[in-house]
């Protein structure tokens, strides 16, 4: 049911952040010097995490928008628990709006 679905949200959030910023980030840094290149790369790659969503063509620059936000706070504060909470709080924000459905 509903809360099915806001717990699997909240569950997404947290996998996607540690995948995306605690996993991906560090990697990224190693590769890549500037900040903003990290930035929009990760937002990138995150994005097409969403691709199993339906009309993921709607939904693509949203999630870029969003992971642009996630990497930078992430950047700006590497805290896993931090971007995780804002990611989850979105997600269930989201969810409770039914903006999950607004594409279909």
């Amino acid at each position: 049911g509903y809360d099915g679905a806001v717990m699997f949200a909240v569950f997404l959030s947290i996998a996607q952040e540690f995948l995306c910023r605690s996993f991906l980030i560090p990697k990224l840094k190693i590769v890549f010097r500037s900040p903003l290149l990290i930035i929009v790369l990760n937002a990138f790659i995150f994005s097409f995490l969403h691709v199993l969503y339906p009309d993921f063509a709607f939904l693509f620059p949203i999630a870029f928008i969003g992971g642009l936000g996630f990497a930078a706070m992430y950047m700006a504060f590497p805290n896993l628990l931090l971007v995780s909470a804002s990611h989850a709080l979105l997600n269930y924000a989201t969810a409770v709006l039914g903006l999950f459905f607004l594409s279909t």
